[in-house]
């Protein structure tokens, strides 16, 4: 299938990475199976004027709204959650190892107090 007979709108699917979109529209406008119209999106999507795409609006938008920086300033895309409100499986937990060895050590103590 040539480049130049493939719409606007599948180039921008493409380009903004909806691939499955992309398959879907193709399939409408020029009546393709499933897998024809999956690797002519596979191809065009592996071609030079489409490896590198700048992001439609909405796109953009979308990552704009979900991306935050964590207390590092490293950028993520999770939303910012209050550490008070993360559930308890989530939070950080103090080491439990030191409390064991501890216990033991006291135990030991007390064994050798009494008994010794």
């Amino acid at each position: 299938m040539d480049s130049k007979a493939i719409s606007e709108n599948v180039m921008r699917q493409i380009r903004a990475g909806h691939m499955i979109a992309a398959i879907k529209t193709l399939r409408a406008e020029h009546g393709l199976s499933l897998k024809a119209a999956k690797a002519v999106v596979e191809q065009l999507a592996r071609s030079p004027h489409t490896s590198h795409p700048e992001p439609d609006r909405e796109t953009r938008e979308a990552r704009n709204a979900h991306s935050s920086t964590n207390h590092t300033g490293m950028r993520t895309n999770a939303p910012e959650v209050p550490h008070s409100t993360l559930p308890n499986y989530v939070m950080p937990r103090r080491p439990v190892l030191p409390q064991i060895i501890g216990f033991i050590i006291v135990v030991v103590f007390l064994y050798f107090l009494l008994l010794g």
